[in-house]
C-alpha cells in the first residue's frame, strides 16, 4: 500500500467537517508515479480529474494542465477515507478537464507538480475496467461515511451542487459495486475508470470485500 500523503496527517475526524461542505475546498487522493492501469489511450475526450488541499498546487496543478492546452474547471468537495481506523474527512479541490490526450503524458504533468505521495489522477474509460466510479445524485454525509466505513469504498467526495441538492462520487473495485448498490436508495451511475497505478492500486488495497 502506498505511503499516506503528508496531509492526511491533519485529518480531521468526519463530524467536524460535514456542516461546513458548502466552504470546502477539495482535496486529493492521488498517486505519484508516471506508470498508467489498465489501457490509457484516449481518441476521444474524456473526463479527468485530481485533487488537491494546497492552494499553491492548485496553482500548479491548473498551470501545468493548460500548458497542455487543457481547459481545467475546479469545484469543492469533502473527500472521506478510512484511516487511523475510522472514517476521516477533508476539504480539497477537485480539477477536472476533458482530454483527448494519452493519458501517461497527463498523469507525467500533474504528477510533477502535485503536493500528494499518492495523488488521484483518473480518467474515465469506454472500455471494462477492475476500477469503477460511482455517481450517486442527492448523495449524502452519512451515505460517504457508511460506505468509507463498511470498506466499501476507497474513498468518496461529496459535492454541494446548489443550495438543495448534493452529488457524491466514489471509488471502488469492479466486484464491490452490488455491494455498494445493496447499502443505499439512491441509483448509482456507473463509469469504469483508469488512472495511474499507483492510485489503482490504493483502491484495490483500501476496499474489502468482506465487508457486510
Amino acid at each position: 500500500m502506498p505511503r499516506r500523503p503528508r496531509s492526511l496527517l491533519l485529518a480531521l475526524p468526519c463530524s467536524l467537517l460535514a456542516a461546513s461542505l458548502g466552504r470546502a475546498k477539495t482535496r486529493v487522493f492521488s498517486v505519484r508515479g508516471g506508470s498508467v492501469g489498465a489501457s490509457s489511450a484516449m481518441s476521444a475526450a474524456r473526463q479527468v480529474q485530481t485533487t488537491t488541499d494546497n492552494d499553491e498546487a492548485l496553482g500548479r496543478i491548473l498551470s501545468a494542465v493548460r500548458a497542455l492546452g487543457l481547459s481545467p474547471e475546479v469545484e469543492q468537495v469533502q473527500s472521506y477515507y478510512w484511516w487511523k481506523e475510522q472514517v476521516q474527512c477533508n476539504a480539497e479541490s477537485r480539477i477536472s478537464f476533458a482530454s483527448t490526450l494519452p493519458l501517461e503524458e497527463v498523469v507525467a504533468a500533474i504528477s510533477s507538480v502535485h503536493n500528494y505521495e499518492t495523488p488521484m489522477i483518473i480518467s474515465e474509460s469506454d472500455a471494462e475496467s477492475p476500477y469503477w466510479k460511482g455517481v450517486i445524485p442527492g448523495g449524502t454525509a452519512a451515505m460517504a461515511a457508511e460506505l468509507t466505513e463498511a470498506r466499501l469504498v476507497a474513498c468518496a467526495q461529496l459535492k454541494l451542487v446548489d443550495a438543495q441538492q448534493t452529488s457524491l462520487s466514489v471509488k471502488t473495485v469492479a466486484r464491490a459495486k452490488a455491494l455498494v448498490e445493496s447499502r443505499l436508495s439512491h441509483p448509482v451511475h456507473w463509469k469504469p475508470i483508469v488512472g495511474n497505478q499507483v492510485y489503482l492500486d490504493w483502491i484495490a488495497a483500501e476496499t474489502s470485500l468482506t465487508a457486510s
